[in-house]
């Protein structure tokens, strides 16, 4: 099924994909959870890209709907919410960066840090591994209140 609780547009496993992650919000969503710490609204609407409040509260509704991310309370605002991600959502990042590749390659103005590229050039599964390890310790920081702070946060 589709967001809107529609059935897929067909049976191609690209279609499919892109009918639910396929909007231009979830997968930079996922991308700052995964390589820029974000765990909750405040840190999420520091998206670089500019996303409108309302988007952010839909995305972040639908990927937890659809498993990608787990809604949780905040460990210590209770009128707050965190984020967790999912395998479901962790295996997206090969699609992140495939996407990150390509425009690497295509676009004169893209951007990752260069240990990134060469990491993800000369080791993926080493790189996907590394990934999972930093991202443990920004979720293990961030819930345990040891100063952690999103990157770019005044």
């Amino acid at each position: 099924m589709t967001k809107e609780g529609k059935r897929n547009r067909s049976a191609c496993a690209t279609a499919g994909a892109l009918d639910l992650i396929g909007d231009r919000w979830s997968l930079l969503i996922l991308r700052d959870y995964i390589f820029k710490g974000a765990r909750d609204y405040s840190q999420f609407i520091q998206m670089e890209e500019g996303i409108s409040t309302n988007v952010l509260i839909a995305r972040l509704k639908w990927l937890s709907e659809a498993g990608f991310l787990i809604k949780k309370p905040h460990p210590t605002n209770k009128k707050k919410f965190h984020y967790d991600i999912t395998e479901r959502g962790f295996d997206l990042i090969d699609t992140i960066m495939t996407l990150a590749e390509w425009s690497w390659k295509h676009l004169p103005v893209a951007f990752s840090p260069p240990e990134v590229k060469q990491m993800w050039g000369e080791d993926r599964d080493r790189f996907r591994a590394v990934c999972r390890e930093r991202m443990e310790e920004r979720s293990a920081g961030y819930l345990m209140g040891e100063g952690w702070e999103y990157p770019g946060a005044s």
